[in-house]
């Protein structure tokens, strides 16, 4: 099993919700530090999550592979976290 958190060869961070918490999730990317390094993440196994990516302040995207409950991306200020309207630009159907 992969850790929850994980840098892959294209310095995307990779966050597993199979193994951790969405206020974890939510946590590491509100805590973000301007200027981070950690601009390009992966959210894996959402499992129709609710209240992912919320309250993100720094100019991050955020591609999320597989669906999502109520309340994804709110109180969003600088991330780009695409719509699922928009398959070809973020958006994974599974």
């Amino acid at each position: 099993m992969r850790a929850a958190l994980d840098m892959t060869q294209t310095d995307r961070v990779v966050f597993d919700l199979g193994t951790e918490t969405t206020r974890t999730l939510n946590t590491k990317l509100q805590g973000l530090e301007p200027k981070t390094n950690q601009t390009a993440w992966t959210i894996v196994n959402p499992r129709g999550a609710h209240a992912l990516c919320v309250g993100i302040t720094e100019p991050i995207e955020v591609i999320v592979d597989g669906p999502v409950g109520y309340y994804c991306a709110g109180m969003n200020e600088g991330a780009a976290i695409p719509s699922p309207a928009m398959p070809a630009r973020g958006w994974r159907k599974t």
